[in-house]
């Protein structure tokens, strides 16, 4: 296992906004190869806090 393997924390707190942003950005735009669960863990962080019609909101100019 090679030092990047490791999980590496740190505490954020993402505002309503930041997070809405942040999210569209990953889902708009590639992110280096090894953010993959990044990626994944800001949409379904996401996904939880939203109502369905607040998700669509929020994604329907990205699809």
């Amino acid at each position: 296992m090679s030092k990047y393997d490791e999980p590496l924390w740190f505490a954020y707190n993402f505002t309503e906004q930041e997070t809405e942003i942040l999210a569209k950005y990953v889902r708009e735009h590639p992110l280096p190869s090894g953010l993959e669960r990044f990626r994944e863990a800001v949409i379904k962080t996401v996904y939880k806090t939203m109502t369905i019609d607040e998700a669509e909101d929020c994604f329907k100019d990205t699809d």
